[in-house]
């Protein structure tokens, strides 16, 4: 397998496959004492990933230059789950069980499949100069024209963000309500959790 090294002061960033599809590689010089994988799509791997391919903020180098000054790589790939750096778990939230007015709403709505408007919110200078582009979750709608109203709210407010619009659905399947993003277009930029809008639009339901 290709692994692709950079290297940006004293971290060693190893991404797998081609451009780090299958996930990156993580060590600190003289401060790590084993290496740590991010899975492809974690937090972490989208955070190096742009550091390296979007805004060049780390430089190419040799594994020779730096295998004196770091353990072994773990034999197998992908490495062992103790090696794996994920996501925090989403907090726990009531608002996604079985018989909350979110819960009730979706499983009212025709197919049990309702339609949403979320907002996610984009810092320009983050984007610009910072660690790079994060859009996160700001609100939810029912209705676009609703989530249109709540971005000009934002904008009048003289902030220096960005604010985007995803069309995306709730269903409930199995007696659990799920995130049902198929076929909607979405960023890899994109960050928000099926808690997060549930908490959001809860306040929403009369």
């Amino acid at each position: 397998m290709k692994i692709e090294w950079y290297q940006s002061d004293d971290l060693i960033l190893g991404f797998c496959g081609f451009k780090g599809s299958l996930g990156v590689y993580r060590f600190f010089l003289d401060r790590s004492d084993e290496w740590q994988f991010c899975p492809a799509e974690t937090k972490l791997w989208d955070r190096y990933h742009q550091k390296v391919y979007f805004q060049g903020k780390a430089d190419l180098i040799d594994f020779s230059d730096v295998v004196d000054r770091v353990p072994l790589l773990p034999a197998q790939f992908p490495p062992p789950l103790n090696f794996h750096i994920a996501d925090p778990s989403e907090p726990a939230t009531p608002n996604i069980l079985p018989g909350s007015r979110v819960f009730e709403k979706v499983n009212a709505s025709l197919d049990k499949r309702l339609t949403l408007y979320i907002v996610l919110e984009e810092d320009k200078y983050e984007s610009a100069v910072g660690n790079g582009i994060f859009r996160y979750f700001k609100s939810a709608y029912f209705d676009r024209k609703d989530a249109e109203s709540s971005i000009k709210k934002e904008l009048k407010s003289g902030k220096f963000y960005l604010y985007h619009i995803r069309k995306i659905h709730l269903i409930i399947s199995d007696k659990e309500l799920l995130l049902d993003i198929n076929g909607c277009d979405l960023s890899p930029f994109d960050h928000f959790t099926r808690q997060q809008i549930c908490d959001d639009l809860v306040k929403r339901i009369i």
